[in-house]
């Protein structure tokens, strides 16, 4: 075989070996995951979310409407891929966050936070956002259920209100608590156990309430009961009242109503829960429990749960109460 016909042979097989090479290098490049494929992965609240907006700009301190805290502070996004980024709670899904992506908390309304976003503002579930002196949770949640006259976040929301009470009358100090739900998790399904059990939650206290929607006790953070009120008297309750199983302060009252436990005046013995009805800006109503003491001049001394700006545990009377939150009152109700 001459010299050129060899050179032809060795061009030949060079040019198939480049041309395996090549193709072997393509599919492998192909097989590589897309970096960007997790943003089509279904997050802890079973709805795909959007690609990743650009980074929230800073905002003034107090800007915008009710909830807004008194100054925004930095959150960071904890979630596995991604989280929905709503124009409202529980509104439309328009955008999305990767896990680690620093944002600007500058409210909350019931279980969202109020977020700077794109110049304006935006919603983002608490639960997968960590923020100074409350971590992310990550605890799975759920949109509210089709045909539900509460539009705002499941059960134990308040109003984050901060408006001084009206009434300087003060409150005498109630007794200490006893019995067996002190130190508890939960109240034992009897007033009396839900009293003691909520006294138990003041500073002081043993303070061992157990807020399963976060996760933590009373004791771990001034904060673990803020916008759960209808949890905590649930809670204090043992869990074990029906009426107070619903989505909402406002859908418990009427529970109670519909099945004729309602009273409608102001004098509630110890552990009852007493309500006070929506406003413009509350769509969920407030609740809270007596402790069955009044004042000398016969204002009932109630327990209630804050809000951010006003955190933990409070022993007030009612028209202190009626002050912070302006939604009128509707009454107590007879349980269990």
């Amino acid at each position: 075989m001459d010299r050129r016909r060899w050179s032809w042979m060795w061009v030949g097989l060079a040019a198939l070996l480049l041309v395996a090479a090549w193709t072997a290098g393509a599919k492998e490049i192909t097989d590589v995951p897309d970096p960007d494929a997790a943003i089509g992965a279904v997050t802890p609240t079973g709805e795909p979310p959007t690609e990743t907006p650009a980074a929230p700009p800073a905002v003034t301190a107090g800007e915008g409407g009710d909830g807004d805290f008194a100054q925004p502070v930095e959150g960071t996004v904890e979630v596995d891929p991604s989280l929905r980024v709503r124009a409202g709670v529980w509104g439309k899904v328009i955008g999305g966050l990767r896990d680690g992506a620093k944002i600007t908390v500058i409210g909350q309304e019931g279980e969202f936070y109020k977020i700077s976003w794109e110049g304006g503002t935006a919603y983002v579930h608490q639960n997968y956002v960590s923020v100074p002196g409350r971590k992310a949770t990550q605890e799975p949640v759920a949109p509210p259920p089709p045909g539900s006259t509460v539009t705002r976040p499941p059960a134990g929301q308040e109003p984050p209100s901060t408006k001084p009470p009206t009434s300087n009358e003060p409150v005498p100090q109630g007794p200490k608590p006893t019995g067996d739900t002190v130190g508890a998790a939960k109240g034992d399904g009897t007033a009396a156990g839900a009293v003691n059990w909520a006294l138990d939650q003041l500073p002081g206290g043993k303070q061992k309430g157990y807020n399963h929607n976060v996760g933590k006790t009373t004791a771990d953070s001034a904060a673990t009961w803020n916008n759960w009120c209808l949890a905590f008297v649930a809670t204090a309750w043992g869990r074990k009242v029906p009426e107070l199983q619903a989505y909402s302060a406002i859908l418990a009252y009427r529970n109670c109503k519909a099945a004729g436990k309602i009273v409608n005046d102001r004098d509630p013995p110890a552990g009852a829960p007493l309500f006070q009805d929506t406003t413009s800006s509350n769509e969920w109503g407030h609740i809270f429990i007596a402790t069955g003491r009044k004042t000398d001049s016969g204002d009932p001394i109630i327990l209630t749960t804050g809000w951010p700006g006003y955190d933990g545990i409070h022993e007030i009377t009612l028209s202190q109460m009626e002050a912070k939150y302006r939604g009128k009152y509707l009454g107590w109700a007879r349980v269990p």
